[in-house]
This record gives C-alpha cells, structure tokens and sequence, in this order.
C-alpha cells in the first residue's frame, strides 16, 4: 500500500543533474523496523565516542560552526527529484523527460519509461518533503548531520494535522503523514518498552512516539557514509578532525585564561613602610588594622569600584598616593607589567590548527575564516566548482540514500517491473545554488563550440526566443 500523495500534473525539473554511483556506491540505506526487538537494539546502539565529541565541538569551535553553516544553507537551496538512466553511459534525466524521445533522437520503445511509472516515481520524491519548511527544511538537516558525524534518520510518520482545540482530546485530531530528519541522538526507544520515540532536547522526559496510521508502519531509515573498515560504521572527516578539534580549543582556553588571569595584569611595587597614615577607608571604613594593610585595602576597592561600576569617579580619575618621596620613586613604587601568555605564536598556532581544519574537512577555508561572507542563505551562492569540489559528495551520499532506501524500494512495493525500477534513481538540481553567472560563462564556452544551441545560450542567461535578433 502506498501512501504519498500523488499530483494531478507532474512538474518538470530542470536538467541539471549529477551523476550517482559512477564510482561505486558510497552511501549506505539501513531501514528499521521499530516493532522488532533487534532493530531497536540496533538503532540504540548506533552512536560512536567521536560522534558525541564532533556535536560538543560544534558548539565550542566558532570556525566549525561556520563550516556547518556553509554545509546547511548550501543543502538548503539543493532540490532531489526522481531520474532516470538509460544506460550506464548516459547521464541521467527526470523522469518525465524519459517517457518520450528527444527531438532529433532516435529511441528504442522499450528503452521509453512508461508514464505512469514516471508519475510515481516523480510523486513519491515530491512527497519527500516537510509539511513545515518543504523538502528544502529536510536537505538542511540531512546534509549536515552526514557531513558532522557521517549519517541521519529520515522518518516518515503520522502526526496530528493541527493542534486541538480546548474542548477536544488529542485523539480526535485527523492525523496526516509527515517527514523530518533526525540525528542518532535524538531517537530512542519507547518509554512502554515497545517501538521508538524522538527527543527535541536531552531534558525532554517524554518524546513523540514514532506511529504509523490506517495499518501503515512509520517509515524510519538510516543513511549514512559507509566506513572503511566496518561498513556498519559511519565516518566522516570531521572523525579525523578531532584532534585538530581539540587543538583549537585549548588554544583558546589559554587565550581565554590569559586574558582573565590576575597574574596576566601584572604585579604593584609597593614598599612596605608606605601607608595612609590612619584615614578612612573608601566607602566609610574604620582607619588602619596594621601598617601597610590600610593602603592595599584601599587600592583594591578602587580597582574594584572602576570595574563593578563605570559611573564610578575611580573608573577614570587616577588614584592619588602620598608619601615620603623616597618611597615614590619609580624604581620602588609603581606597576610591573607582565608580558601576555597568548601572543604571536600562539595565534599562528591557531590560525595554522584552522587551515589544517579546512583540509582535514574538506571545505574553502573562507567559509571557515567567514572571508567569503555565505552566511545568509537566501542572499548568496556558490561557483559550480566550489559545488562540486566540497558540496556534491555530500549531496551523492543523499542520493544514494534515498535511491536504495526510499525511492527504489517504494516503486517494487508498487509492483514496478525491475527493467525499470533498476533505471531510476535519486538527482540533485543545484540550479538554485550555483551562481548564474558561472553558469551562464560555462554556456558561452558550450555554444562557441557548437555544444549548445542559440536558444540554450539565451534560456540560460534569462533571455526569451523574443530577444534573438531579427
């Protein structure tokens, strides 16, 4: 039994594609059943030490929450749609681009997909999409999670429509199917010791149980980057960063210390015999207890007033002293000032651990250093070979995912013959990411060779056939 909503009139996705597995597949898809004992034991036991470490960092190492940024605003603006391959040669097309031949082509009938498998294939991915932030809320998530620690949950359940109102039980309220993406910390097992549950914080005592509807189990799966060495493990190379991780922040903790430090402000030379000679304390204090205490007491709650209060006199009128003039002199009286521990070096130390970071993770070291200025999603976009360098591996372990894990098996469920099911596969358009521009000066160099035609060259750089000469 299916249930996605199918649409009336399939839309039709721009052919940007990448091509998926041509390499090998790298991703791994892992569904659960939540009501076998096994998989729920499986499911608890997913979480590795680093991975636990990488979350802690993220929040700790300002530069690798840049990296996260860059990573889930660019997953953001990605769109995943059904494809189809007709060969292992051919790049890959949308489906309903593959139910007919292309003009000037010729295309044997049984390599044509059949349109009612196109539709289905086309509405199960549309339906891969949150009823709160669409498919672009989904992608923002599972692109990060994979690229932190190397895998996420997707999850499809059945969740109340609305929230009910005071005069009805939570029971009554229709319920209607949803997806989100979760991370192995936020999913356990069911508090009554069946099935599972998630978790929006560590505090959170009861979690939403994850609950199907009409018969229909809730779909949970995992897809991860598979290890080298166990395949049942997932990695990532912020795995190999933790160290470099750690680098970081100790070198900030002994910035952080420097700067706090008493020590780090230096020492005051003060000769013993020096005194206020029995005055009032500031503040109406009785006279001096013992010779000498009197006068480091009162500079000290002068020095305290300028920091507790900056409306305070003492915060910028300079402290008056009076004594014996032998006592005043500067090689006797007055501040020594200590050289800071954090200084050249150990800022070259730093910024040296943050190129190693960026190496190590694979990311533009400007999204880590915030040189390139991506930090607002819905203002900015990347060139096709920062995309391609550092962002479509990521999106092809998404692909790859969803291909074996959701896509694929839903068309079998729905009878789809293996001739056609074994040809259809999860793509990527980055139209909304890759910078116009880049692509427009790539459809340049594609028409003066003869690649592309004049109507190309136009529709790519937002030209009508209205605008071509007469």
């Amino acid at each position: 039994m299916a249930f996605w909503n199918r649409r009336a009139e399939p839309e039709r996705y721009p052919a940007r594609v990448t091509l998926v597995g041509r390499e090998g597949v790298t991703a791994a898809a892992q569904p659960f059943d939540i009501d076998n004992p096994a998989d729920r034991e499986r499911l608890a036991k997913l979480q590795q030490h680093w991975q636990t470490d990488a979350w802690l960092y993220l929040d700790r190492i300002g530069e690798l929450k840049d990296a996260y940024r860059f990573v889930e605003n660019s997953f953001r603006r990605l769109r995943v749609y059904a494809a189809f391959q007709r060969s292992a040669d051919d790049e890959p097309i949308p489906v309903m681009n593959a139910t007919e031949a292309p003009d000037g082509i010729d295309v044997p009938a049984e390599d044509l997909l059949p349109v009612e498998v196109a539709e289905l294939a086309e509405s199960i991915m549309a339906d891969f999409s949150a009823r709160d932030g669409g498919q672009g809320a989904l992608l923002a998530r599972l692109g990060p999670n994979i690229f932190m620690v190397g895998e996420a949950l997707i999850i499809q359940r059945a969740v109340p429509s609305r929230r009910p109102m005071p005069d009805e039980r939570p029971e009554d309220v229709e319920r209607v199917w949803d997806w989100e993406v979760r991370s192995n910390n936020e999913m356990r097992a069911g508090q009554s010791g069946r099935g599972v549950e998630t978790v929006d914080s560590p505090e959170q005592q009861k979690g939403a149980p994850v609950e199907g509807m009409d018969g229909v189990p809730p779909f949970v799966e995992r897809i991860y980057r598979k290890h080298g060495q166990f395949v049942a493990w997932a990695d990532s190379n912020v795995k190999a960063a933790i160290d470099t991780l750690e680098e970081m922040r100790l070198l900030s903790l002994v910035a952080r210390a420097s700067l706090r430090s008493r020590a780090m402000a230096g020492f005051f030379r003060l000769p013993e015999e020096l005194d206020f000679g029995g005055t009032d304390l500031p503040g109406g204090a009785p006279g001096p207890v013992t010779q000498g205490v009197t006068f480091e007491r009162a500079m000290a709650e002068a020095f305290a007033a300028a920091i507790g209060n900056e409306a305070d006199p003492n915060s910028v009128a300079p402290v008056l002293v009076r004594g014996k003039a032998d006592f005043l002199r500067s090689d006797v009286f007055g501040p020594v000032e200590m050289p800071r521990r954090y200084g050249a070096d150990e800022r070259a130390q730093y910024e040296d651990a943050v190129r190693k970071l960026a190496r190590t993770i694979e990311l533009p070291q400007e999204s880590l250093t915030g040189a390139d200025n991506l930090n607002h999603w819905n203002v900015w976009a990347i060139d096709d070979e920062k995309y391609r360098a550092y962002i479509e591996p990521l999106a092809v372990i998404v692909d790859e995912g969803l291909t074996y894990g959701l896509l694929r098996p839903r068309l079998r469920d729905e009878g789809v013959e293996d001739r056609w099911v074994d040809r259809i596969l999860v793509d990527v358009d980055a139209s909304d990411l890759i910078r116009r521009a880049d692509i427009g000066k790539t459809a340049e160099t594609l028409h003066e060779r003869g690649a592309i035609s004049d109507e190309s060259l136009r529709r790519t750089n937002g030209f009508g056939d209205d605008d071509a000469p007469s």
